[in-house]
């Protein structure tokens, strides 16, 4: 997860960085299931193939994003280069694979929330993108367009808000649904989903 972060990107990251994540990987990775995407199925957007959810398999992606939306035959590559058998019920689609249809025409695939790159939305995503608006890190294209989760061109507080209540389980980024929270756990109350520590002065 953390090679697929740093491979081929133009990303500036300091140790701190690192920390977040070794925290994160300690954390329990709770994952919110997600709804039937045949009502709204991806697209492709000034060149990124947006609306797929996390935790999408190949096989997922390819009944989502069928020929029919798409116009061509399209092979799906992962961020290295290596193509993935649309039958991979193993590769998680993630930020940053990408498609290359029957044109050659190369379209990066967004997850909305994961900005790491494993294809799923957990505390490092919210890590990664508190150190954005620090300085600290500068997320740019696909992580940039990962982030912006309404997505109106731009990242703020309400997006990070969005990605916690989602690995809480309150709300579901995908279907724009609210749910009743559970009990917090003694991690909801530490520093890390502390947001006036540094959402201070902003809007």
């Amino acid at each position: 997860m953390v090679t697929k972060f740093f491979k081929g990107r133009n990303v500036k990251i300091g140790a701190f960085l690192l920390a977040f994540v070794l925290i994160g990987a300690s954390l329990s990775n709770v994952q919110f299931s997600t709804a039937n995407a045949a009502s709204n199925p991806p697209s492709i957007s000034k060149g990124y193939l947006r609306g797929v959810y996390e935790n999408w398999d190949c096989k997922d992606l390819k009944e989502a994003y069928t020929y029919n939306a798409h116009g061509l035959e399209y092979d799906l590559f992962d961020i290295d280069g290596n193509r993935i058998s649309s039958s991979n019920v193993a590769h998680v689609v993630s930020t940053g694979d990408f498609i290359k249809d029957a044109k050659n025409n190369v379209y990066k695939v967004v997850v909305t929330g994961d900005i790491d790159g494993d294809g799923r939305i957990s505390i490092t995503d919210t890590a990664a993108l508190k150190m954005h608006f620090a300085g600290t890190i500068t997320l740019e294209d696909e992580l940039l367009q990962a982030a912006d989760s309404e997505p109106n061109g731009y990242v703020n507080a309400t997006d990070y808000l969005r990605f916690k209540f989602h690995i809480q389980k309150v709300y579901n980024i995908y279907t724009n649904e609210y749910h009743t929270p559970d009990e917090p756990s003694s991690d909801d109350t530490s520093d890390l989903y502390d947001e006036s520590i540094w959402t201070s002065g902003w809007m």
